[in-house]
């Protein structure tokens, strides 16, 4: 489990992000992974109310065999241009070991 708290300020403005990550193995062939995320953006003054946006993500692997992983993944985000924005990502990880 990992939180941290980051603070930028530059030419582009500032910004505060907040990110909560945590994972679980459940036995030898499941884990499950969550990310959440926060970040508030002060762009200075602009005609923006709303300069925030939250990001959240959900994980599920799969080891299948040694050396090959499934994960399927939800991701979701939310900010003034997208209210809800939510997708499916599934992928194959392959470990290539290059020995002689």
């Amino acid at each position: 489990y990992s939180a941290g708290v980051r603070f930028e300020s530059g030419f582009a403005g500032d910004r505060t992000d907040l990110v909560l990550s945590g994972m679980r193995d459940f036995g030898e062939k499941f884990d499950v992974r969550v990310d959440v995320g926060y970040q508030d953006y002060d762009y200075g003054d602009t005609d923006y109310e709303d300069n925030t946006a939250a990001s959240g993500i959900v994980a599920v692997g799969y080891r299948v065999a040694t050396d090959t992983k499934l994960t399927a993944q939800i991701e979701g985000l939310s900010n003034r241009d997208l209210s809800q924005d939510v997708r499916l990502l599934a992928r194959i990880d392959q470990r290539l070991r290059l020995e002689r």
